[in-house]
């Protein structure tokens, strides 16, 4: 790709390189005021799905271009965006940024992302990491125009009434996602699911986690279970030539164990996401 493809103001995002990751907009720059405006859009489209910028090393500042191009999309609000950046949603899936900010993006555009997203997300030749970006663009939306929050419920606890467990981690996902919402009105399809045993427990836990989450009880009824990961990674750990008796708890209750952590807690990896959204 070269510089001369793209007219100013926009071939400065070639240039301005690496930002950090930020899940609240209000963080990222303001792309409005460096002249960007709506007769960009086109362009800006063409930048966040140039499949060769994701080739590029990481060193080159250009690789960094389409990351600036869809947070200026979402500041303009772009709905001609919509289509495209969903069609791009597997070439992103790999992507920690893209899989932390395209949800917000989306949710900034608003609720005409709805239907293509529901579509996508009920597409089962979709990759399911696609598809996750897409389910929690629901939640966005629905964040940012609580007028749209109904019809993005209803599709997220839809999506769950016809699951299977070949998505596991996409259902406990939306389960998480509607606790955010705090979708009281979905918990048979929460617990349905559950039933069905197709949701992944490590994500919001299992139907008691949820209950508790979304006001139906107050206390569980029964044992927490320890997941398969917390167990293999505590064994692997007790083997280490630096693991000490003393450090048992240390490594069960701090380093490793999901509910010392809120579910909306920072991950302590330093991410900037979510706990249950990054290394759990």
């Amino acid at each position: 790709m070269k510089n001369t493809e793209y007219s100013n103001p926009i071939i400065q995002l070639l240039t301005m390189g690496k930002c950090e990751l930020s899940m609240d907009e209000n963080d990222w720059p303001d792309y409005p005021a460096t002249g960007i405006s709506e007769k960009d859009i086109p362009e800006l489209i063409k930048i966040v799905t140039d499949k060769d910028l994701l080739k590029l090393d990481g060193k080159n500042p250009m690789v960094w271009a389409s990351l600036h191009a869809w947070r200026a999309l979402g500041q303009l609000k772009a709905v001609l965006a919509i289509e495209p950046i969903i069609a791009m949603l597997e070439e992103y899936n790999n992507d920690d940024y893209a899989m932390s900010e395209l949800p917000i993006v989306i949710g900034m555009i608003g609720g005409d992302a709805i239907a293509p997203l529901g579509n996508y997300l009920m597409d089962d030749t979709k990759d399911e990491w696609a598809r996750v970006i897409a389910a929690n663009s629901f939640t966005k939306i629905a964040l940012k125009s609580p007028e749209k929050r109904n019809e993005c419920v209803n599709i997220l606890s839809g999506f769950l009434d016809v699951a299977t467990s070949d998505t596991a981690s996409l259902n406990g996902l939306i389960a998480a996602d509607l606790v955010d919402l705090d979708a009281k009105e979905a918990i048979e399809s929460i617990r349905n699911a559950c039933q069905r045993d197709i949701i992944d427990e490590g994500v919001q836990g299992d139907i008691e986690d949820i209950e508790i989450a979304l006001g139906f009880r107050k206390t569980r009824e029964t044992p927490k279970k320890q997941s398969e990961i917390f167990k293999k990674f505590r064994e692997a750990m007790k083997q280490s030539p630096i693991f000490s008796d003393n450090d048992d708890d240390y490594v069960s209750e701090t380093v490793i164990n999901p509910y010392k952590l809120g579910r909306n807690d920072p991950c302590h990896c330093g991410s900037g996401k979510k706990y249950k959204k990054c290394c759990l």
